[in-house]
């Protein structure tokens, strides 16, 4: 006779569960979500004349190298300014702004094949250009032969900031790239390359900070 009780009672237990758990996924989604814009927050605090924006879009699943964030030229973006992420621990490279809307932009990522940056590696100094290969880690050229990478200690790459004919590159120095993976080097070859996987995980990117200050003409040396 109580059957028909205990399995309605059952199936009320159960959507409560249902809804706890839910509950549960909700708030660690939020928390993982205030902890992502407290280190941007921290970003921005060391990073002046920034733009804090989020993305919308994302053509990186699709084999497209860029992104959609919601801040266009009503928000004071223009085409070539430089765009980071990370934490209070310093910026890391994005890419740059391509094209801008009154109320959004494309940002061309730093491993779209066209792209190219100027960088520096952290232990021994030397700078070469750092080119994306898609979903291949990058290549940063132009190095001086025979160079070695320490197995133990993994090498940072930095952006490099210069100006030439007083015309400033498009990224200031000190903008992590991302850490050394390998060293090439032939007996008999007359330069370099090591090849670069990035500080940013594209595919789960979701906010970003848009570099005002310094910026450069399309024009410019990266």
């Amino acid at each position: 006779a109580e059957l028909p009780s205990l399995a309605s009672e059952n199936v009320e237990l159960r959507r409560q569960v249902d809804d706890l758990k839910t509950v549960q996924q909700l708030n660690q989604e939020l928390a993982r979500r205030i902890e992502t814009l407290e280190q941007l927050l921290g970003l921005q605090t060391i990073t002046p004349h920034t733009i804090a924006a989020r993305v919308i879009g994302s053509g990186v699943s699709n084999f497209e190298w860029d992104i959609t964030i919601d801040r266009g030229s009503a928000d004071g973006i223009q085409v070539d300014m430089p765009v980071v992420t990370g934490a209070s621990d310093g910026p890391r490279l994005v890419g740059r702004v391509i094209r801008v809307t009154p109320i959004s932009s494309v940002v061309q990522l730093m491993i779209d094949p066209d792209f190219a940056v100027a960088g520096r590696l952290s232990t021994s100094q030397e700078a070469g250009l750092v080119m994306g290969r898609g979903e291949e880690d990058l290549r940063m050229g132009h190095l001086r032969a025979g160079i070695e990478v320490s197995e133990t200690e993994p090498e940072s790459v930095f952006t490099v900031g210069y100006e030439v004919n007083d015309q400033p590159g498009l990224y200031p120095a000190g903008i992590l790239i991302g850490t050394v993976s390998r060293a090439f080097s032939g007996p008999d070859a007359v330069e370099s390359f090591v090849t670069i996987r990035p500080a940013v995980d594209f595919s789960t990117l979701e906010d970003v900070l848009v570099i005002a200050r310094g910026r450069a003409g399309r024009g410019a040396t990266p």
